[in-house]
């Protein structure tokens, strides 16, 4: 999770509308039409959570793609393994790792970029970005449960494959 720490001092004073010089928390907090900080807390939360769960769901859906190419493209390589005496899960653990890999590798990027991102605003900005440990294991979980809800498809399609038809597949 990122945390930003902003001191007091960081605001700056600024016109209102009705020409009154205050700080922007003292407008906010005169403000009159504004909604509950709780309700726009709760809102700003359901929004965050319904864009993860849809980037989550492109993210798997790229990732079972890519993977469904690779059984095609590999289907001969299958069935030389089936008929060297590969067995159905041999093969469905192979192509399920594989998943797994990828969307690690895909949350390490993403972890390397934010890393990036982080240090340009702690150097450009009076903002000061912290990466939180256990968030960052926390989605390297979420990048291998992603795989591994994806993955599935691919490596039970592999596994399935007969071994003489594999063989004849240009």
């Amino acid at each position: 999770m990122i945390s930003w720490k902003v001191e007091p001092s960081d605001f700056r004073r600024r016109r209102s509308v009705v020409g009154e010089t205050r700080s922007w928390a003292e407008a906010a907090s005169r403000s009159i039409s504004a909604p509950p900080p709780t309700a726009i807390r709760l809102r700003i939360r359901s929004d965050r959570l319904l864009i993860a769960t849809i980037s989550l769901f492109v993210a798997g859906i790229g990732i079972m793609n890519i993977m469904l190419v690779t059984v095609t493209e590999r289907t001969r390589e299958i069935g030389v393994r089936k008929t060297v005496g590969a067995r159905r899960g041999d093969i469905f653990v192979q192509f399920l790792t594989e998943a797994v890999v990828l969307s690690l590798l895909g949350g390490l990027i993403g972890i390397g970029i934010s890393w990036i991102i982080c240090a340009a605003i702690a150097r450009y900005s009076v903002l000061t970005p912290q990466i939180n440990v256990s968030i960052v294991a926390m989605a390297l979980a979420v990048c291998s449960c992603v795989g591994i809800i994806f993955g599935v498809t691919p490596a039970v399609r592999a596994s399935r494959l007969d071994p003489i038809e594999a063989l004849r597949h240009e």
